[in-house]
């Protein structure tokens, strides 16, 4: 035998000359097949300047110098080509795809394919892991990917009785758990220290309903039914109230007022006059003017005033024939009408808005305006002092509300016109209410 039966290195012979020709071999076989590393295995031809060292994997249909040793490990040394067969059992590492082979007598294989990883005591990812923790990853984010239809995290325990659930950690110590933990309904837990808990939510395994922890404490918590029958009774003293205005039956423009214990439903006139009856003061009585629209007009006076201290006007259902944006107001007289005073004294609109009077909307032919009661000094001093009577709404939306009032202190003021700035009123009720 002059070779290894393995690697085929060659083997001295008695009484050999040269011995150091056959040792040499032998040396350069070893440097090829010990811990093994070629640069490539996709070459079928021998590079253009390999420098002592260099190996090759030889691949199929090779030519020139390595023409007749496909699948041998080609090994330059003193600018020449030596050639090594693979046996079973060599491991080549391949250094341009950082992969590890292994020859099973009739090929190479990535020795990662011939590695079995089942059943394995412990793995750790970037973690060391433990009897507990067999499975230990120390990563910025997991990825579970999907192969087919979808994928799913299992999270399996043995009996009813055992824990299977997910558990959230600060420092290594339980903040909130989730899972079904010590039996098969489906738990909410959270615990400021990692020692005392409180179940938040449970869900029951068989019907699906919630359990919460208790009744809410603020406007943002959740209510449990308890929460919420509980609230239901207290407001079905107002089942009573509601079913008795409902059973009103109201008009259109009628208000719904409380009046002597009951219900009732009033016109805004007869409102009016609640109100006013209503004020301190002395009692208004009845109007002691009115005017309902009939016809389209831009002035609307009111005479014969003399001897009420105070006037308070009510109007509603004001609407104008124009579709443009008007200003209308109310101004004074001293000689029962024959004049009236320059000066607008209540403006609403948007031209400009005096005496502490607000309308959010001008009268449009699109809009119906209403007022509140309300009195107004008109003393020399100030014309901007108010005193509110109780408030109410008239006509259709939040922008129908503004109000008027008029105190007359000198009693000097004996008439009152209702004027618009451009254009005719086309609908609409006022009231005038006088007293001494």
């Amino acid at each position: 035998m002059s070779t290894t039966p393995r690697t085929a290195l060659p083997l001295l012979a008695a009484a050999q000359a040269q011995k150091h020709v056959t040792h040499n071999d032998a040396l350069v076989l070893l440097d090829t097949l010990v811990a093994p590393r070629v640069l490539d295995r996709d070459l079928t031809a021998p590079p253009g300047a390999p420098t002592d060292g260099d190996a090759y994997l030889v691949a199929a249909s090779a030519t020139g110098d390595w023409s007749g040793h496909d699948g041998a490990i080609a090994y330059c040394i003193d600018g020449d080509w030596r050639f090594a067969a693979p046996f079973a059992g060599l491991t080549l590492y391949i250094s341009d795809e950082n992969v590890l082979l292994l020859y099973d007598g009739t090929g190479f294989a990535d020795i990662t394919s011939l590695i079995s990883f089942q059943n394995l005591p412990q793995v750790g990812i970037n973690a060391g892991a433990d009897a507990t923790n067999k499975l230990a990853v120390k990563s910025s984010a997991v990825l579970f990917d999907n192969i087919g239809a979808g994928v799913q995290f299992k999270v399996n325990k043995t009996a009813a009785g055992d824990t299977a659930s997910l558990l959230y950690q600060t420092g290594y110590s339980g903040r909130a758990e989730i899972g079904l933990t010590g039996d098969d309904d489906f738990h909410f837990k959270v615990s400021p220290d990692g020692s005392s808990w409180t179940e938040a939510l449970k869900l029951d395994k068989a019907s699906g309903l919630a359990t919460l922890a208790g009744d809410p404490t603020a406007s943002l918590h959740a209510a449990t039914k308890h929460y919420v029958d509980a609230s239901a009774s207290a407001l079905q003293p107002l089942d009573s109230d509601l079913t008795a205005i409902a059973a009103l039956a109201p008009s259109n423009d009628d208000v719904v007022q409380r009046k002597s214990g009951a219900w009732t439903n009033r016109s805004i006139a007869q409102l009016g006059a609640d109100l006013v009856s209503a004020n301190a003061g002395g009692a208004w009585g009845e109007p002691v003017a009115s005017w309902n629209w009939s016809a389209n007009v831009a002035n609307v006076d009111f005479t014969g005033l003399s001897g009420c201290r105070e006037l308070l006007v009510l109007a509603w259902g004001l609407q104008h024939n124009s579709g443009s944006t008007q200003n209308f107001f109310f101004r004074v007289s001293t000689d029962n009408g024959a004049s009236f005073a320059s000066t607008s004294y209540i403006s609403y609109g948007n031209a400009g808005l005096t005496d502490e009077v607000q309308l959010s909307s001008s009268l449009t032919s699109s809009v119906t305006c209403a007022f509140e009661a309300r009195i107004m000094d008109f003393n020399v001093a100030s014309r901007r002092t108010t005193v509110a009577l109780t408030q109410f709404q008239l006509g259709t939306t939040s922008n129908d509300r503004a109000s008027l009032g008029i105190r007359d202190v000198a009693e000097a003021d004996n008439a009152l016109r209702f004027a618009v700035s451009g254009g005719q009123i086309s609908a609409g009720t006022i009231l005038v209410y006088g007293r001494k």
